[in-house]
């Protein structure tokens, strides 16, 4: 292993054993193990670890790592589970201020603009909007239901 983890103890490095990875699209980081600045896969837990996608490759058997969907791991469980929603067929902006929103797992925009959506799921108070490819994704993980618009 490289010296950024050498430091690691036993117990530190069975934390990395059978950690959930999410990879994310976006940013750049130094990887723990080989110092190399596209570490894209990260595991999170009492520490945060960075790994860049060869050493993810070259030691996930090593560690039984699983990659996590990049979608997932900014705790929308905790305030979507079990969720009610809506669907809605023709976003409107809020106010002035207040022209768009985002979908809580892909990021995609919902607004009143070309190239945007303007359609998907929302719960009830539209508080939160998820586009219909990632409503498809997690609907069975996050056991949605899906109410009348007057509901």
């Amino acid at each position: 292993m490289a010296k950024q983890v050498e430091h690691l103890g036993p117990a530190e490095l069975a934390k990395l054993k059978k950690a959930k990875l999410r990879y994310a699209q976006y940013g750049s980081n130094v990887c723990n193990f080989c110092g190399d600045t596209t570490a894209n896969y990260f595991a999170t837990g009492d520490y945060t670890i960075r790994i860049c996608p060869v050493c993810f490759e070259q030691f996930k058997d090593k560690f039984e790592w699983e990659e996590q969907d990049w979608r997932l791991g900014r705790g929308q469980e905790k305030y979507l589970k079990g969720a009610k929603l809506k669907y809605v067929t023709d976003f409107k902006k809020f106010s002035d201020t207040w022209d768009h929103e985002h979908c809580e797992f892909c990021m995609d925009k919902f607004m009143e603009a070309e190239g945007c959506l303007r359609e998907g799921y929302c719960t009830l108070d539209e508080k939160n909007w998820i586009c219909q490819t990632c409503f498809d994704d997690f609907k069975e993980m996050f056991k949605w239901t899906v109410v009348d618009r007057e509901s």
